[in-house]
């Protein structure tokens, strides 16, 4: 007697499911990039800044329209922004003060300022996380953290 399987279509709380793992392997593939720059803090940065960077422009797309609302992808661009907010504030040491870097001198002069520029980019981006429930509440909540970065960049970023 033979067996034959016949594949289900999977159900929305599946696809969720694996969703969320394929985010969970993107923030660890960041968190691995991270590790193997180590010895660079200027290149570990860059490279969480990459990160962050493709997160934002996936989280646009969808707040323009030009992509469609996607709950699962706007808690992972969150998840990406929690990953790398969480290293980014130690990788400033003064010896990475030149360089191939674009990190303006203010982010020495007033460190206190620019960690606490970074605590707040990840208290909003935890908000707007738990306070994201479908494309309206997203595009309240991802206004508010992105302020966050254009601030950052003006203050402490050289042009």
């Amino acid at each position: 007697m033979q067996v034959r399987v016949v594949p289900r279509p999977l159900g929305s709380g599946e696809i969720y499911e694996m969703l969320k793992t394929v985010i969970a392997v993107l923030a660890l593939t960041v968190a691995a990039t991270a590790v193997m720059a180590q010895s660079d803090p200027i290149a570990e940065r860059k490279a969480l800044m990459k990160a962050q960077s493709g997160a934002t422009r996936e989280a646009s797309a969808i707040l323009k329209g030009e992509a469609p609302f996607d709950l699962a992808k706007v808690q992972g661009v969150y998840d990406t922004y929690l990953v790398t907010t969480s290293k980014f504030a130690g990788l400033f040491p003064a010896t990475t003060k030149s360089g191939d870097t674009k990190a303006g001198p203010k982010i020495w002069d007033d460190n206190d300022g620019f960690k606490a520029a970074i605590a707040k980019f990840e208290t909003d981006a935890k908000a707007a996380k738990a306070s994201t429930k479908d494309a309206e509440s997203f595009k309240v909540a991802f206004s508010q953290v992105t302020k966050n970065c254009q601030s950052c960049h003006e203050t402490y970023r050289n042009k």
